[in-house]
């Protein structure tokens, strides 16, 4: 049987695809055609478009891993290479991936099995099938709700253990500050960054969660990984600037003050 083309092909083509399809779907509803104005996608398209999908969506989880094992790294280092910390990290990121797995895991299968598509509008003649618009997070309001709950406590877990590393070094880094330095310290502006991220994250799930609950609109869950994103892209570039103001600071006094010290420890040594 040769392939029909389901867009922009001939209309003897489209005729007989149309034919194709009635044949098939006698005891099923199909959506009308869509206008000549609008195209339409066949299966091929479908697939691939569906593909590519999946694959964002792991590389988006990935990503975030990645980015959560260098900031917990920071919060081990700021606790003194704590064991009670490292576990209480190791674990609940543990649980963290488990759950996200599962959940894209799901959405992957779904997605793949032709029970989940894009938002946007599409439609196949081929005579194999009909597929219309369904919106990706309808059928997962449970699942959804378990993962942004584990990842909002998981969040709050490492926020509160950034705030007490960050009261912990902070009073180190008065004490050991010296009187003529000048700019905020490089410590303090990186306990700044963990505070900030790991708030924010925690913040931004708990709102998506209390609006679900509230209006139960599944797609509010997804505020919580665009707001971190933006708010993370604003904190890290304030972060590299104070970072660089910091380090800017002119060594003269220091260098001075250390010359000074090695010429009296040598004028001693001479003079015994």
């Amino acid at each position: 049987m040769p392939s029909y083309s389901c867009s922009m092909g001939p209309v003897i083509d489209w005729v007989r695809a149309m034919q194709l399809s009635l044949r098939f779907f006698d005891d099923h509803e199909c959506p009308p055609p869509l206008p000549p104005d609008e195209p339409t996608l066949c299966l091929t398209d479908a697939v691939v478009s569906n593909t590519g999908f999946i694959v964002q969506l792991w590389l988006s989880d990935v990503t975030f891993w990645l980015e959560q094992v260098i900031l917990q790294m920071r919060l081990y280092a700021l606790h003194d290479c704590s064991k009670k910390v490292l576990l209480v990290m190791k674990y609940g990121f543990i649980i963290e991936i488990i759950a996200m797995m599962g959940v894209m895991a799901y959405i992957s299968v779904a997605i793949r099995n032709g029970d989940v598509y894009f938002t946007w509008k599409l439609a196949v003649w081929l005579g194999l099938k009909c597929i219309t618009a369904v919106q990706i997070m309808d059928i997962l309001p449970q699942i959804l709700f378990l993962k942004y709950s584990i990842l909002g406590f998981y969040d709050f877990l490492l926020f509160c253990l950034a705030i007490l590393g960050g009261i912990q070094r902070s009073r180190e880094e008065i004490q050991a500050r010296p009187a003529n330095r000048r700019g905020p310290p490089l410590v303090k502006i990186l306990i700044k960054g963990n505070i900030v991220y790991f708030f924010v994250n925690s913040l931004a799930v708990s709102v998506g969660i209390m609006l679900y609950a509230s209006t139960g609109l599944q797609s509010i869950l997804l505020l919580g990984d665009q707001m971190t994103i933006a708010v993370a892209a604003v904190a890290g570039c304030r972060l590299i600037l104070r970072m660089r103001c910091s380090d800017s600071e002119s060594p003269t006094s220091n260098d001075s003050d250390t010359d000074v010290g090695s010429w009296d420890v040598r004028l001693g040594e001479m003079s015994a």
